[in-house]
């Protein structure tokens, strides 16, 4: 709780709202975004185990569906991001992820959420040593190598 408060009031310091994780999240976020703040997210990873299955190097792991969602329900433009370090310094790669047009919005999630896990995938691979998975995210508990 400590912690969490030190990070809190940082990140308020700086300009930055952070949410709780909570049932009523989404409507603040959405609410966000038609107010055309920007909205961060941990998405390669899903923090509420109740994620969209996708392919991730070869293995299944569940990522969330909040990003997909958001930008489903307010057109909001979604993109990921991948930090990598060089020698001076930050760099960071955005990606815009094309949001289908057809299909209901189950299946458009879906779609979405396994275009972003490609992303994230193309940045691993690109600069693994800048990755930190700090828990388990593929379902079965293995990680498969793609060959």
């Amino acid at each position: 709780e400590k912690l969490f408060r030190k990070f809190l009031k940082y990140r308020e310091a700086i300009g930055m709202e952070a949410l709780p994780l909570d049932g009523r999240v989404m409507g603040t976020l959405e609410a966000r975004l038609r107010e055309g703040k920007l909205v961060a997210l941990v998405a390669d990873r899903d923090l509420s185990r109740s994620g969209i299955e996708v392919n991730f190097f070869n293995g299944i792991a569940r990522m969330p569906a909040g990003p997909a969602l958001l930008a489903i329900r307010t057109g909001a433009d979604l993109i990921t991001a991948y930090v990598s370090y060089t020698e001076t310094g930050i760099h960071i790669d955005f990606n815009e992820v094309s949001l289908p047009t057809s299909g209901s919005d189950e299946e458009k999630v879906t779609q979405i959420v396994q275009k972003m896990a490609q992303q994230f995938e193309d940045g691993i691979s690109a600069h693994p040593q800048d990755w930190h998975m700090l828990q388990r995210i593929w379902t079965d508990g293995d990680f498969v190598e793609r060959t």
